[in-house]
């Protein structure tokens, strides 16, 4: 995933194409990457790459719980990994 600027919105991408757009006059609920994020059912880790120049407060404070979520939902993917692993090792 990356987070870019365009037309004066910051974008949230991934491979498959645009995840959410942003625009700070509007509510930012990041529904859509929580949907991406549940809807990979823990298969694997997502990385995020920052690609935003010059951040205004409102911008980093956005990258950073955009950040947060995705290495919450990576530590949680790790576990899962280890629980399955650790059941079939029974």
């Amino acid at each position: 995933m990356e987070i870019v600027r365009e037309s004066g919105k910051i974008i949230l991408k991934n491979s498959d194409g645009i995840v959410e757009e942003y625009n700070f006059k509007d509510n930012i609920d990041l529904k859509k990457l929580v949907e991406l994020l549940l809807g990979d059912n823990l298969t694997h880790t997502f990385t995020l790459k920052d690609k935003l120049d010059d951040k205004t407060t409102e911008e980093e404070n956005l990258v950073s719980v955009i950040k947060d979520l995705i290495d919450d939902y990576n530590s949680k993917v790790t576990e899962y990994g280890e629980f399955i692993a650790e059941e079939k090792a029974v």
